[in-house]
């Protein structure tokens, strides 16, 4: 049994360290392409999905960490777990940014004037939010684990704050992600009005839409399932779970820009 667990644990690690390697190059490119060209740049939705690109780009690290940690059994200093924590705070961050993107969306698609700065400030303090949740992790008071043979990241509970630690971030991100959710009908019920008085606005916000609509669909889904879904301890259970994560931060945008701009 040891035998077939290390056996799994080196096939694991060289999976994440070969995803880690291949796949952040596309993402790169396009994050390149946005923030250098200015029809991209002047944009504020893509100004948004340059910054979710770069929080997504921290899978890369924490991926290569996480399959670094399998392949040698253990973490010298807990350098690997830095990485691996800075990943799971982009994550978190990342799906409060898809409220500012949603937001962005309903402010276009129904003409509400707002302030210039107001989505940069939102852009900030979603920021500001990730860096505090990776501050917390490092801090004494709460923890998070990636031992060898666990295949997805977990909260150490045997720190003295990380229970309440947990239901915060839960909350904030249910919360957020309800508030994208009501969003996303709204525009959706707009659009259809729309579709019927002018095709050529829908055809212009749809791209971004399906992009955002997307994103915000299976972030959620992720969120619900770490969060509020109970697994069986199984490393397979795990690993599918550890993939997906990482699959959606670094293969899944990069997808959707190839087919929504050909």
């Amino acid at each position: 049994m040891a035998g077939k667990m290390n056996e799994m644990q080196v096939a694991v690690g060289m999976l994440h360290i070969t995803i880690s390697i291949v796949l952040p190059p596309v993402y790169i490119r396009f994050v390149y392409i946005f923030i250098t060209r200015k029809k991209y740049r002047d944009l504020e939705c893509y100004r948004i999905m340059t910054l979710t690109g770069i929080l997504q780009l921290f899978a890369g690290p924490g991926a290569f960490c996480c399959g670094l940690i399998q392949l040698i059994g253990h973490d010298p200093c807990n350098i690997l777990l830095f990485f691996v924590i800075l990943f799971s705070a982009s994550i978190a961050a990342e799906v409060c940014l898809n409220l500012v993107l949603a937001l962005n969306r309903l402010k276009v698609i129904f003409e509400i004037r707002t302030p210039p700065y107001f989505n940069k400030i939102l852009m900030v303090l979603d920021c500001l939010y990730g860096v505090g949740y990776a501050a917390c992790l490092f801090s004494p008071f709460c923890g998070y684990l990636m031992p060898p043979g666990q295949y997805v990241g977990s909260y150490d509970f045997s720190k003295p704050y990380t229970a309440l630690f947990s239901k915060v971030n839960s909350l904030i991100l249910t919360v957020s992600s309800a508030l994208t959710f009501l969003c996303y009908i709204l525009i959706i019920f707009n659009l259809i009005w729309i579709r019927t008085k002018s095709p050529t606005v829908l055809r212009k916000e749809g791209a971004i839409f399906v992009y955002a609509g997307v994103r915000f669909a299976i972030d959620m889904s992720l969120s619900i399932v770490f969060f509020f879904v109970y697994l069986p301890p199984s490393p397979w259970t795990e690993l599918a779970v550890g993939l997906a994560y990482i699959l959606n931060q670094l293969l899944v945008s990069p997808l959707l820009y190839l087919t929504l701009t050909k």
